[in-house]
């Protein structure tokens, strides 16, 4: 999870450049959409992960739009990259936020796993490689905040065409996972308790269980009717 030093400087070259001229890549949607145009109508369990900008309201009033607008892109690349090199997949952009899913039909726990280790690297590389460069070149430093739970969701085609109608994917771990970072502070990183359950030993040794007041999380689990329980990733 740790990520290179030479990793580190090349990502902030590429910042840097992003912020000079644009965004260095392509929307990665069409890995994801060949993905999910496969297995229309199907339910699949997979791992999502939401990376959000933490404080992105009041980023949204303070800054200039064009500001703004290079940070998310900055942002939105950056976390991308990362889930396609852990081998997931950038379903959609929703604001500021990268929605991104992992596949976990033949393994559960090597999929969570490795969405967590994902989601360190994106924390990592934010304050190691994005706001250096973004500081060197007169913005102002971001954090993140993710969420990340587990659990069967179904593929959707909006319209009559396989290959063009938009896909989208609906389910509990999406709906669970956009919860669990709209609750999320700065730097942290939570877990469900599907998604923690999933863990390989050693990684859930890295969480402890999150204490949130009921009136931010009322979630119930459907099966045993006890409460939801979140998990904060606290590595030391």
């Amino acid at each position: 999870m740790p990520v290179r030093s030479e990793a580190i400087a090349n990502i902030k070259a590429r910042v840097m450049r992003t912020v000079r001229l644009g965004p260095q890549i392509e929307a990665p949607f069409k890995l994801s959409e060949r993905f999910l145009r496969r297995h229309i109508n199907e339910r699949l369990r997979m791992a999502v992960l939401i990376a959000d900008i933490a404080e992105s309201t009041r980023l949204s009033l303070e800054l200039p739009s064009k500001i703004l607008a290079t940070i998310i892109q900055v942002f939105s690349q950056e976390m991308a990259l990362l889930v396609i090199g852990h081998g997931g997949y950038v379903l959609k952009y929703v604001g500021d936020a990268v929605l991104s899913f992992f596949p976990a039909e033949y393994n559960p726990t090597a999929a969570c796993t490795t969405a967590v280790k994902c989601a360190v690297s994106m924390m990592s590389i934010v304050n190691d490689a994005l706001n250096p460069a973004l500081t060197e070149m007169g913005y102002p430093s971001i954090y993140t905040k993710i969420g990340i739970d587990f659990g069967q969701n179904l593929i959707m085609i909006y319209g009559n065409s396989n290959e063009e109608s938009y896909v989208d994917i609906i389910g509990p771990a999406v709906s669970m996972a956009s919860k669990i970072t709209s609750i999320a502070g700065a730097r942290q990183l939570i877990v469900g308790q599907d998604a923690y359950a999933m863990l390989e030993q050693d990684m859930q040794s890295r969480f402890v269980e999150f204490s949130v007041n009921t009136y931010r999380w009322g979630f119930i689990d459907p099966v045993t009717r006890d409460p939801y329980k979140l998990y904060l990733y606290s590595p030391y």
